[in-house]
């Protein structure tokens, strides 16, 4: 069988090179155990600079994914939880029908004796997630201490018979008085149907 040629072409290219001076000299035994230490090099070289970093990054992305997976399973758990107190009807932010957040807000504010540092209450916008309605109020408070704005947050979402939830909330302390904070609270509900 006769050689493609290409490979004819390149063995006769490899018979006009001669070999280094000190190669010559060596006999087979010494010219094997060369060979191999420059196999051996290079395998090692390979090894260290590509398959390792490739298989570290292969287990780092497994990691990952494991991470990835775990959080979406608890986001799953999160959404039917959130779904079903929707639905349901005595979940956590579900209120009656005809129920009005912005003076149900004020009568806490009354209990927790800040109506005076009330700055604004502004309704936000009507969303509607399947069958029900999702009402959201902004209150921004001037001046409150710390043990005033916890009262209120636990009033809002344990006490009285419409616990709504606190949704997002900014706090910042007053240059003038550290002890006094300024707050804004987006408070929500969900109104069934």
């Amino acid at each position: 069988m006769k050689a493609p040629a290409f490979l004819s072409s390149l063995r006769d290219k490899f018979r006009g090179l001669r070999m280094p001076e000190f190669i010559a000299r060596m006999n087979a035994k010494e010219r094997l155990t060369l060979a191999l230490g420059v196999f051996g090099a290079f395998l090692i070289i390979f090894v260290g600079f590509f398959v390792l970093p490739v298989n570290r990054e292969k287990r780092d992305l497994r990691e990952k994914i494991q991470l990835k997976t775990q959080e979406l399973k608890e986001m799953m758990i999160l959404s039917q939880e959130y779904r079903g107190s929707g639905e349901s009807g005595g979940g956590r932010g579900v209120i009656p029908a005809g129920f009005s957040i912005l003076s149900y807000l004020e009568g806490l504010a009354d209990q927790s004796r800040i109506r005076e540092k009330i700055e604004y209450m502004r309704p936000g916008n009507l969303e509607t997630k399947g069958k029900s309605k999702e009402v959201s109020v902004e209150l921004k408070l001037n001046a409150v201490s710390l043990s005033e704005l916890t009262d209120l947050l636990y009033r809002i979402e344990k006490g009285g018979e419409n616990p709504l939830i606190v949704s997002r909330m900014m706090v910042r302390s007053r240059f003038a008085n550290p002890r006094e904070l300024d707050a804004t609270l987006t408070v929500i509900g969900i109104s069934p149907g």
